[in-house]
């Protein structure tokens, strides 16, 4: 249900299909039982770490979140970033609003674990002015592939007010050292960028990025 549908959030009367294509199993009433019985401390903690992982939210309110989500979802998917602009309604809901909730809660230490995870895992970066700023570079970044072919961006080159090559050099410098954020370096190696430094002369250096790094 899962892999299927992108998040847990399973209809009370669900079912599943079994292996020879029959419903065998009431998944919504058996989530809803584990999660009574996890209520009530009587659910194996083994248990309750593997639906964990698998993203299973515990609160009975979870469902408007679900909604929300799915809505970023599909703005990351349109657009190819959660930075998500003031007024920007999705429906009847104000998905900048609810972003910017949940970057609030996630300062004040009210954010479950799991609904953090999944928020980074498609790109929410809780920094939101440093987020725009680094979309923009990002973009700017693509810009430049698109008019030049390629992505070996001259040390000093800019573009409008983004120097491109200092911005390109310190992704490189922070991934280096491991300080790159990994939703960062995952967009980043989406563009099939390498990593490598080429020095041409001792007055002139270009990050060389033909190749994606393993």
């Amino acid at each position: 249900f899962r892999q299927r549908e992108g998040h847990c959030n399973v209809p009370r009367y669900h079912k599943e299909e079994g292996e020879r294509g029959y419903c065998n199993e009431n998944l919504g009433a058996w989530l809803e039982n584990q999660k009574q019985r996890k209520k009530k401390g009587s659910l194996d903690p083994i248990l309750v770490k593997r639906l964990e992982e698998e993203d299973v939210v515990w609160n009975f309110m979870s469902e408007q979140w679900e909604k929300k989500f799915r809505y970023l979802l599909k703005f990351r998917y349109q657009e190819g970033h959660c930075n998500v602009p003031f007024s920007h309604m999705e429906g009847t809901i104000n998905l900048k609003n609810w972003l910017d909730s949940q970057v609030r809660q996630k300062k004040k230490g009210r954010l479950h674990p799991i609904l953090e995870r999944r928020l980074q895992n498609i790109g929410v970066v809780w920094d939101g002015v440093q987020q725009e700023k680094w979309s923009i570079n990002y973009q700017h970044l693509i810009q430049f592939h698109q008019r030049e072919g390629h992505w070996n961006v001259p040390r000093k080159h800019k573009e409008g007010d983004c120097n491109l090559g200092e911005w390109l050099t310190t992704q490189k410098r922070q991934w280096k050292r491991g300080k790159l954020d990994p939703i960062r370096f995952k967009q980043l190696k989406e563009l099939k960028i390498g990593w490598k430094i080429a020095v041409k002369n001792k007055s002139k250096m270009g990050i060389a990025l033909s190749s994606s790094p393993s």
